[in-house]
């Protein structure tokens, strides 16, 4: 029986309890990573904050609805995986239970990929080594504790998507990859790999034609329907990552088409070999390499090449989850290939358990790629931000620092400066006086990690000499002003 032949796979309970209690475990370690690195205020928490506000506002009944970018946010990223979230967020509203759902659901991807790891390989414990360095795999754990965005919650139906495709069960497939979708507006083109696939894997017309009509069916409703509606006049914002390639997706689409010379030459620098160099190496460079399966890679990875935003390009963000989990998703098939050929060549060869090891250390001895020890200790101004915090009621509007915006925007209004910085590029600027109507005004002068976060003696003064605000408190360089009128 060829590998394209395969029965689906019998499914042994046995295996759950521990499969489920390490995933459990994994999940709660990184959430209380989460919140350590959250409660200490060390990071930028915009997107946090956009998301926070966003489902705040739908349980107010304004549908994701986004201050930040005074729109929907469906009108900037279509992203209804994240959607999960609205009921627990109703029960419990806090950032912290959307940290905690945030690494369950990276954890769930990791039973998919079990279940995937274990019919690829052929042995348990190649199956476990090969999850583990999954969930360690950079681009992956990552997501845990840098902020709360919205890709990596359709991980576990990518997953799912590959492992029917492989198991040959249409119906599930099929399901899992239109849920695959729901991540973000460019997984489509993820899905749309899947056909090219089964080409590959001389699949059935079903397997090649379904998941392109699907994708194709999937964006033309979201780039012509959805994000017209929601962004109305503001247009694609997104679209500035394309740089001159094009100012729509479907400009992009006809330049590479077209003109991928110049598509070539905008991948061809220095960032995007580094990127590489570290996408790679986690997962043993040559297996993923080797493998057909590194086909579906392809769409996210390329688009991540291709932006001019070098933040794409940063592996302790958030824009490369998809592609992280399907370079491990290649790995599988790659290593069964590799050590099938060297076994039959010779006999010292390592097989799949000893590639599977090698991958699992080489993921979670990547750690100084993502993780920095600095973001989870204490600042010395801490107590007196907390304080800070502390004196600003509920529901009013509020100027804050950008490392403490997610803590207030459970509000109509909690905006950092740069929401008032025209050199900033966004969607929904506001003018510099109407930073004067705000309620309550948190300034901390000790940041200086986000150049536009700068808090400079005028702007303090600007405030201190306005008859309309009243110093509440003045401690360690971080100030808090009332506005007068404010009960």
């Amino acid at each position: 029986m060829t590998e394209n032949q395969e029965q689906p796979q019998k499914f042994d309970s046995r295996s759950v309890r521990p499969l489920l209690i390490f995933l459990v475990v994994y999940a709660l370690v990184f959430f209380a990573l989460a919140v350590r690195k959250f409660n200490v205020m060390n990071s930028n928490t915009g997107d946090m904050a956009a998301i926070v506000n966003s489902v705040w506002n739908t349980l107010h009944g304004r549908f994701f609805y986004c201050v930040y970018i005074g729109m929907s946010h469906f009108g900037v990223h279509v992203t209804p995986a994240i959607l999960v979230a609205l009921p627990f967020y109703a029960i419990v509203p806090s950032p912290y239970t959307l940290l905690l759902l945030q690494s369950l659901v990276i954890a769930a991807a990791g039973f998919p990929f079990f279940l995937l790891a274990r019919k690829v390989l052929e042995d348990e414990r190649a199956a476990w080594l090969m999850m583990i360095g999954f969930l360690f795999y950079p681009t992956i754990v990552t997501n845990h504790v840098n902020q709360i965005h919205w890709e990596y919650w359709a991980l576990p139906y990518v997953v799912a998507a590959v492992y029917f495709f492989h198991e040959r069960r249409f119906g599930p497939f099929v399901l899992f990859a239109a849920l695959a979708m729901t991540g973000q507006e460019s997984s489509p083109l993820t899905v749309a790999a899947f056909g090219i696939y089964g080409v590959i894997c001389r699949r059935p017309a079903k397997w090649i034609l379904t998941p392109i009509l699907l994708a194709l069916v999937y964006g033309l409703f979201v780039f012509k329907v959805a994000i017209p509606y929601f962004a109305g006049e503001h247009g694609y914002v997104v679209a500035h990552y394309f740089g001159d390639l094009g100012k729509t997706p479907g400009e992009l689409i006809r330049t590479c088409l077209t003109e991928p010379w110049r598509v070539i030459g905008q991948m061809w620098n220095l960032d995007r070999g580094i990127y590489l160099l570290q996408m790679l190496q986690p997962v043993l460079w040559i297996p993923a390499l080797c493998a057909p399966e590194f086909v579906l890679v392809l769409p996210s990875l390329g688009i991540n090449l291709l932006v001019n935003e070098p933040g794409f390009r940063v592996i302790a963000w958030h824009y490369n989850p998809t592609v992280g989990a399907l370079l491990c998703v290649a790995a599988l098939f790659g290593m069964r290939r590799l050590a099938k050929r060297a076994n039959s060549r010779w006999d010292w060869a390592p097989g799949t358990l000893g590639m599977a090891f090698a991958v699992c250390v080489l993921c979670v001895s990547s750690w100084p790629l993502w993780l920095n020890q600095n973001d989870y200790k204490s600042r010395p101004e801490g107590e007196t931000l907390r304080k800070a915090q502390s004196l600003v009621p509920p529901g009013k509007s509020v100027l804050t620092p950008i490392t403490m915006m997610a803590r207030f925007a459970d509000r109509p209004a909690a905006l950092p400066l740069m929401q008032f910085d025209p050199s900033h590029v966004m969607s929904d600027l506001w003018p510099r006086e109407k930073m004067y109507t705000l309620d309550y005004i948190l300034l901390d002068a000790n940041e200086r990690r986000f150049p536009m976060e700068v808090v400079t003696r005028d702007l303090v003064m600007s405030f201190y000499t306005n008859t309309n605000y009243r110093l509440i408190l003045n401690e360690n360089n971080v100030f808090v002003f009332r506005r007068a009128s404010t009960p």
